[in-house]
């Protein structure tokens, strides 16, 4: 009877333990290969940044950065935020070399 009842204990938990288990997650699907995409986009954008400098169009060359930027140029101090930013590339814009 005691072996009866150790079995059937068993057997509840081993029920019991399998009804929680769960399936195993699906196995991840790989992303899309974007790499040609944006290779091509940060070409464009260089690109793009490089003529707006050619060009000396300050408020073109300063949406290249982001609103909280901070440019760092040798021997000046760090210029912080997109106004100051803007501000000094339109000064040295304004040289003629």
């Amino acid at each position: 009877m005691k072996t009866m009842l150790t079995r059937f204990g068993a057997l509840v938990v081993a029920l019991f333990l399998g009804g929680c288990a769960q399936p195993p997650p699906p196995p991840p699907v790989a992303p899309p290969d974007t790499r040609a995409a944006d290779e091509a986009s940060i070409r464009a954008a260089s690109k793009d940044w490089v003529a707006a400098a050619q060009a000396k169009d300050a408020e073109k060359f300063a949406s290249f950065y982001a609103p909280d930027a901070t440019l760092m140029m040798e021997a000046a101090p760090d210029v912080k935020g997109a106004a100051a930013l803007r501000e000094a590339v339109s000064g040295m814009m304004k040289d003629p070399n």
